[in-house]
């Protein structure tokens, strides 16, 4: 079932689409439930900046305006335009610094000290000092122009003191301006003395370098030792190679093998070719070769006359002798090959030391040849980095020369500060305000209710919750005007996506077990009341029966069982009554409305419902029930509730756990299941009911309108047989 949600061709893909699609989802399902949290939350950020504003002591509000200016006429008649990387959010910054506002102060305290003293005496201003005293400042859209506003609490400080601020910011830019270019000046100048330093003591270096070595000679040779040593590698190599090769030849009994073996000449350059020169010449081997063949016929005729000679005949004597003969020519041919395999091993180690020597002192010639060209590259490399920070020096310096000559200051006054006026923020903004934190908090609530809201909302969830595997996911189907018969399904049934979905489930039933074992006796559980179980036990069995299959039907909801009224059948003579010995079992089967569908109501409520489930009673109406029915439904009481579901469990082949969509936790299952294995007894598959069909993730009902497609009367009648 897990496949109408996830497509496994695309399981490693990340679609956010449908995340985001979820997640809308998820969140109209926390909005619908915990809807009230929005008007709460903006109702207490609203009351919030309400106290706020009538608590809040009186400020008052001057503005003013500064203006920079983009160019200044130079005397060579040249312009200048001031760096702007940045520049604006440094000024604010300025303009809002601490110093700029203690100097302010004090020129407000020196020019109009009666104003200061009136500050002095405001609460405010004593309590909290510099921070009573607020500056702020922007620069209007698509302009130059610095909007500056000044808040204290007095209202004729506001206004002396924001002139004082542009003032003062003036007079501490040009301070910092002279300051910085006259260190920065300086700084300068004695770098690029010490450049020139540098640059002479480089170019000394070099001249005195070539003066000691032919770099270019140096260079050439680097090169050509390069190529010798590798092609003297190569040589060692092969050398290391051969001597490995003898090495592995331990007696002369080896040496046959190599003499007698079908090997390249010498003359093709082989190892295996040098390995037999050092062997013997191409006539010794041809001459052991030919000994090893004589010895063969000798041993060959010797055994053909040994069949009707007698061994003291003089032929066989002959033969004899000279089969030993023989042999001990060729064993001192090869006593000869190992000894000049042992000479021509001492040669080739001889010579692999002599290269080895060689190798050492061209490697050494080498490396004092790199290390050469490596430091005249190195003093070539510092030369050009001297001169070209000497470069970037004389341009710094000649900016700071041309920066030194401006005669006018790039800000000015636009606009002296206004007259105060009382700073209260509207009654309009402050509440918006509020409503704006009301829904800030708002959204964080909700956010935290969904991350703990553990309920199972879609397929995806059970599937990445549980191991069990997703049996079917029921659509929810509203009860019209108390009908029953409206929540079963029907033949020819009108409601195309429930319907499916309950054949999906009936397939799914069909499919469980294997080859050898088909489970035909199921439970459906639950976890908790009210997740549709009942129902789901119902439409199981009548989309079993509709597939031409002998399904009984058995409410074994001891407590609270109400599946007579579902299937609108009598409650009275059911399965309290066999379980007890009062009745046999075709004594309370009843017949339902559909073909092959039996049903057992529950008969009554019994005292001990638990022992009456898990007793020898209800073993031999299972073993009854399975002679004569090809599938047994039993609807039992939710997990959680009672202990009947899991005393009763084990009879049966297969349970099924039932999962109200938006409804059950995760708390709830998991200790439900965790019951059931307690019992030695496993889920099998769980159903998902009460789906909504427009949750991202199921696919039923785009294509509803396959199923509505026009047919003719006749065929509507001939399709009544099956679901």
């Amino acid at each position: 079932m897990s496949d109408l949600f996830n497509d496994d061709n695309q399981a490693g893909k990340v679609d956010y689409a449908e995340i985001l699609h979820k997640s809308i989802y998820r969140t109209k399902i926390v909005l619908k439930r915990f809807w009230w949290v929005l008007p709460v939350a903006v109702s207490l950020g609203v009351a919030y900046k309400a106290i706020e504003s009538f608590l809040e002591a009186p400020n008052y509000r001057s503005n003013a305006q500064m203006m920079l200016s983009g160019r200044i006429s130079l005397p060579e008649n040249e312009l200048y335009a001031e760096e702007r990387a940045n520049f604006f959010g440094t000024q604010i910054e300025l303009m809002e610094s601490s110093q700029v506002k203690s100097r302010a102060i004090e020129r407000v305290k020196l020019t109009e000290p009666e104003v200061y003293e009136s500050l002095e005496q405001k609460e405010e201003f004593l309590n909290e000092g510099l921070r009573s005293l607020k500056i702020a400042a922007e620069v209007k859209d698509d302009t130059s122009i610095f909007a500056l506003s000044a808040i204290t609490p007095d209202r004729k400080f506001s206004q002396e003191f924001l002139d004082a601020v542009m003032a003062e910011y003036i007079n501490r830019r040009s301070e910092m301006r002279a300051k910085t270019s006259e260190k920065t000046y300086d700084a300068i100048a004695a770098k690029i003395k010490s450049l020139e330093d540098e640059i002479n003591q480089n170019e000394d270096a070099i001249v005195d370098f070539q003066r000691k070595n032919n770099i270019v000679f140096i260079q050439e040779q680097g090169s050509a030792a390069g190529t010798y040593l590798a092609d003297l590698k190569r040589r060692l190599a092969e050398l290391k190679t051969e001597s490995r090769t003898l090495s592995s030849i331990s007696d002369s009994s080896e040496v046959e093998e190599l003499i007698l073996k079908d090997v390249p000449t010498p003359d093709d350059g082989s190892s295996d070719g040098t390995i037999v020169s050092a062997i013997g010449s191409k006539e010794d081997n041809e001459k052991y070769t030919e000994a090893k063949n004589q010895l063969d016929q000798l041993k060959a005729d010797l055994e053909e006359f040994e069949i009707y000679l007698k061994p003291k005949h003089p032929k066989i004597i002959g033969l004899k002798d000279q089969i030993e003969r023989t042999s001990n020519q060729l064993e001192i041919l090869r006593r000869q090959a190992f000894e000049r395999i042992g000479e021509r091993k001492l040669v080739i180690e001889r010579r692999i030391d002599n290269l080895n020597d060689e190798i050492a002192i061209w490697e050494q010639s080498a490396l004092e040849n790199g290390r050469l060209i490596a430091e005249f590259e190195r003093l070539q490399s510092r030369l050009e980095r001297s001169k070209a920070a000497y470069e970037r020096n004389q341009e710094a310096l000649r900016a700071i020369d041309t920066g030194q000559s401006l005669s006018q200051e790039t800000v000015s006054v636009l606009e002296d500060a206004s007259p105060a006026y009382p700073a209260g923020q509207g009654t309009v903004i402050r509440l918006a305000e509020g409503a704006a934190y009301g829904i800030v908090l708002a959204i964080g609530v909700l956010a935290l209710i969904s991350f703990l809201d553990n309920r199972i909302f879609s397929a995806a969830d059970i599937t990445n919750h549980f191991d069990e595997p997703l049996l079917g996911a029921i659509p929810f189907e509203k009860n019209h005007d108390g009908d029953h018969t409206m929540v079963l399904l029907r033949k020819s049934d009108e409601r195309y996506i429930f319907a499916e979905a309950c054949r999906n489930l009936r397939t799914s039933v069909f499919f469980m077990g294997d080859e050898s074992w088909k489970p035909s006796v199921f439970a459906v559980t639950s976890a908790v009341p009210s997740e549709g179980k009942s129902t789901v036990s119902a439409n199981l069995a009548v989309a079993l029966s509709f597939s031409h299959s002998k399904v009984l039907l058995v409410d074994a909801d001891l407590r609270r069982g109400r599946l007579h009224k579902l299937m609108n059948l009598d409650f009275d003579g059911g399965l309290t009554d066999v379980l007890e010995g009062r009745k046999e079992m075709e004594e309370v089967i009843q017949r339902s409305t559909y073909d092959n569908l039996d049903f057992v109501s529950i008969g009554g409520h019994p005292d001990h419902p638990a022992e009456l489930l898990m007793s020898d009673s209800m073993e031999q109406f299972i073993k009854h029930a399975r002679e004569h029915y090809d599938f047994i439904v039993f609807d039992t009481a939710p997990i959680l509730a009672t202990d009947d579901t899991t005393s009763f469990a084990p009879f049966v082949d297969a349970v099924l756990f039932t999962v109200r969509c938006s409804y059950t936790h995760l708390r709830q299952i998991k200790p439900a299941i965790a019951r059931l294995k307690e019992r030695s007894t496993n889920v099998d598959g769980i159903i998902l009911n009460y789906v909504d069909t427009a949750q991202p993730g199921y696919y039923y009902y785009r294509y509803s309108e396959y199923y509505t497609s026009t047919q003719k009367p006749e065929d509507s009648v001939k399709s009544v047989g099956g679901v």
